[in-house]
């Protein structure tokens, strides 16, 4: 078998990256591939589709939140309940419509047989996993390690915000789990809010803007909002918040801690810099604390992390900083690229496909090869080999995947039985078992929740114990995880939420609903990425740096299998001609040799380039397929790009793009970031230091220091957001960046993603030459294309000028 086609991002769809159908598989027109005659891929080719999400438990969490809180969330309920009346808790059958439109858009001489019998395929093999198993996947299975510490951080699933499992070949073990309402995402979102930028959008502004403040307020924060422990568990004080009732995040209890709420677009005070620093603190303590525990708990030095939370880049920096640096207790990190729910489609995929049909993974642990290939990933393909038992789905329930096993039929019904004796409740069994093979059978578990007075209670902010039946005497009272399982199961609908049965302490297992319209995971730094991601730990990294300026090629010592993270569309010389052509442009056609002299000299003389080339981005970050570039060393690249060309506030930083072997030289980090999703500080050597003066500034006022040799990507606290670059993984962008190097002696170039604010990242020819009109980027290089701004049609500044305009802002 094949895992194939995750294509269902913004940069494809160029709609929100929270659509329902933002992640259906869809088949590209066009993808590159070293196998010189690749299988044709068809909608007919896919065997089995998989949804990352199980609507059931969604609405189950929806309903049982919305009777806690009555009457408070009565707005809330009217606006959510008729959509998922009308629409999600028919996922199944919308699923197979939407394919079957696309299906007879991409094969119009199908009959409409065909055409039937397409659909009842789909929904005869679709598959919904539960969505912290999605994340878990996406973590685990794409990473270079044979065994890993998975630690899933985002808003909130069905009912899970927090998960730590352990990943060992083809098979994930979850360990331990927080429930809503208790999430670092939405408390992120929380401040989001507060601050007055967009929920599920504007977190990596507040993460972008903490610098410019001093964290004053984390005591206030700790002590009135948030009880972690030392385990990194948490809990959240719901008297301050109201996303479980209403459609604000935060209440006016809240607004009493700080007196300093901010309305959109609105001038940013000090005290708003020092909300977001004193956050941003408390964040990377409860993110440090969980990753100690989940290499504690997991027992591998490995550590991979997934969730909208993983993108906040800095707390990852601080966590291969502090446990592999300084305490040595972990070895290797990997962030999914594509952290957010968009990842999410290919962790189900993976799920389904390594843990359902038993597929090995084959990871070898020096060179970390894999058996699947993520080029194009979304999609389980039969490729010629005996295919794995078939899983048919409940007839009473259109979503009946929470978990993937591999107990017996036997065992499962076995430990139900044992549950029942806890006096907890027993979901209503499916009628239609999963008979084909008595190994891969889907069970019910029992549903370990509190009873509903004491979720009532912790709702409205009270404080209440576990029933006994969940915990044990030798436990200490710290910790609100979940309690561990023997193994993880299936259960046969949606209908109950698997949960764990012992574990750290007393489990605050506190479930509600998150406010209709607060998507699941926030943004912890924006913009897009994926491709064959190469990774290495300190020493290895040192070791390589060291021995890439004697030889000439950096070796990679461990691969992912995301490519990457150009998973996206490509669009051959053809094709960008025959657009440009249509649109009348005017453009320069050269050899790839010359195009990137006449791009680094643009670059060496201050002019800001777009740059489209292969296969785009798959996930928030751009990796220089879709990226808009700029001279480092130019004092004013930072504010000329946020103003002119990007259209958004000032004060957010832009990443370095560095050559690997110079990682070293330019900052002080000794291992290699492919995804942009690592923040270091700058090497000392190549900073400036503070005048007396300049010392005494505050807030946006320190924005114009120039801080470094390489200013346009120095932060105001010295770090950058480093996004190393890999000549196996783009060599154009590596030939680009060399070439720059001769010229500049700077190895480095600001890339930032190629949009205006509140725009999904440019996909197609089209589209960049649309932004680059639109803006006042100085020139656009699509593939072997170079067209220069002055050179255009007058009339197309006119035409495109007002694409800021048109999309709502981030």
């Amino acid at each position: 078998m094949r895992v194939l086609g995750q294509f269902g991002d913004r940069s494809y769809l160029k709609g929100n990256d929270s659509s329902d159908f933002s992640q259906l598989p869809q088949i590209p027109r066009k993808a590159q591939s070293s196998n010189p005659k690749p299988t044709p891929l068809t909608l007919d080719s896919i065997d089995s589709f998989v949804f990352y999400d199980k609507p059931f438990l969604t609405f189950e969490r929806l309903l049982e939140t919305y009777f806690a809180t009555a009457p408070k969330g009565f707005l809330s309920f009217v606006k959510a309940i008729p959509v998922w009346l009308s629409t999600k808790l028919f996922l199944k059958e919308t699923i197979a419509r939407e394919l079957e439109s696309l299906y007879k858009k991409l094969y119009p001489q199908k009959s409409k047989q065909e055409i039937k019998t397409f659909k009842q395929k789909v929904l005869n093999n679709l598959y919904f996993s539960e969505h912290h198993l999605s994340h878990c996947s996406s973590a685990f299975f794409p990473s270079p390690f044979s065994n890993a510490g998975i630690l899933t951080l985002d808003g909130i699933g069905e009912w899970a915000t927090t998960t730590i499992a352990k990943g060992q070949n083809n098979h994930i073990e979850i360990l331990q789990e927080l429930h809503f309402p208790h999430s670092l995402g939405l408390l992120y979102s929380a401040f989001t809010y507060y601050l007055g930028f967009k929920v599920n959008s504007g977190e990596y502004k507040v993460m972008g803007l903490a610098p410019y403040g001093e964290p004053k307020f984390v005591d206030i924060i700790k002590t009135h909002l948030v009880d972690i422990k030392p385990d990194g568990s948490f809990s959240l004080n719901m008297k301050y918040f109201s996303y479980t009732y209403g459609l604000r995040m935060t209440n006016a209890k809240f607004d009493s801690l700080f007196h300093a709420q901010r309305s959109p677009e609105s001038k940013l005070e000090q005290i708003h810099m020092d909300i977001a620093a004193s956050l941003q603190v408390v964040t990377e303590e409860i993110m440090i604390a969980l990753a100690r525990t989940t290499a504690r708990l997991s027992g591998s030095k490995n550590l991979v992390l997934s969730g909208g939370v993983a993108l906040n880049c800095v707390g990852n920096g601080k966590i291969y900083q502090k446990l592999i640096k300084e305490e040595k207790i972990l070895d290797h990190i990997w962030i999914q690229p594509a952290s957010g729910d968009a990842g999410s489609a290919v962790g189900c995929a993976l799920a389904f496909y390594h843990i359902e049909c038993k597929q090995p993974r084959n990871v070898d642990s020096v060179l970390g090869e894999h058996s699947h290939d993520c080029q194009n990933l979304g999609a389980v393909i039969t490729d010629k080999v005996t295919p794995a038992p078939k899983f048919q789905q409940s007839l009473q329930s259109p979503t009946a995947i929470p978990r993937i096993r591999e107990e017996k039929q036997a065992e499962c019904e076995k430990a139900d039985s044992s549950n029942e004796t806890q006096n907890v409740s027993e979901p209503t069994k499916d009628s239609r078992s999963f008979t084909q093979n008595a190994e891969n059978v889907f069970c019910s578990q029992a549903d370990g929740r509190q009873d509903f007075c004491d979720k009532n209670g912790a709702l409205q902010g009270e404080t209440r114990e576990l029933p006994k039946a969940v915990m044990t005497e030798a436990e200490p009272k710290q910790s609100p995880f979940l309690a561990k399982k023997p193994t993880p199961k299936i259960s046969p609908s949606n209908s109950k939420i698997l949960e764990l049965e012992s574990g750290f302490s007393n489990a605050t297992n506190i479930k509600g609903s998150q406010a209709e319209g607060f998507a699941d995971d926030f943004v912890g730094c924006a913009r897009r990425a994926v491709g064959e991601g190469i990774y290495l730990s300190g020493n290895e990294q040192a070791h390589r740096a060291d021995s890439r300026k004697s030889a000439a090629k950096p070796t990679p010592l461990l691969k992912d299998s995301m490519q990457g993270s150009y998973l996206g569309l490509s669009y051959s010389n053809d094709e960008v001609q025959a657009t440009l052509d249509f649109l009348n442009a005017v453009y320069e056609k050269h050899h790839f040799d010359t195009i990137k002299t006449l791009t680094a000299k643009a670059l060496t003389q201050g002019k800001v380039v777009g740059w489209h080339q292969g296969r785009c981005e798959f996930g928030p970050r751009a990796l220089g397929a879709r990226s808009i570039l700029g001279d480092p060393r130019n004092t004013t690249m930072q504010k000329t790009m946020n103003l002119k060309i990007k259209y958004r506030e000032s004060f957010r930083p832009f990443a370095p793009s560095v050559l690997d072997f110079a990682i070293n030289e330019w900052f002080e980090c000794d291992y290699i970031s492919p995804y942009m999703l690592l923040v270091a500080p700058v090497k000392r050597e190549k900073c400036y230091p503070l005048t007396k003066e300049q010392k005494e500034l505050f807030g946006i006022d320190k924005l114009n220091i120039v801080r470094s040799e390489i200013p346009s990507v120095t932060h105001i606290d010295y770090s950058a957001r480093i996004q190393s670059v890999h000549k196996e993984t783009n060599p154009r962008y590596y030939a680009l960046i060399e070439e720059f190097y001769k010229l500049s002696g700077v190895p480095v170039l600001v890339n930032t993603s190629f949009n205006v604010r509140g725009e999904p990242m440019v996909c197609s020819p089209y589209d960049s030459y649309a932004c680059f009109m639109g803006t006042e980027m100085d020139m656009l290089v699509i593939e072997d294309f170079i067209l220069y701004k002055e050179n255009q049609p007058k009339e197309h500044i006119a035409k495109f000028k007002d694409i800021k305009d048109k999309y709502e802002l981030d």
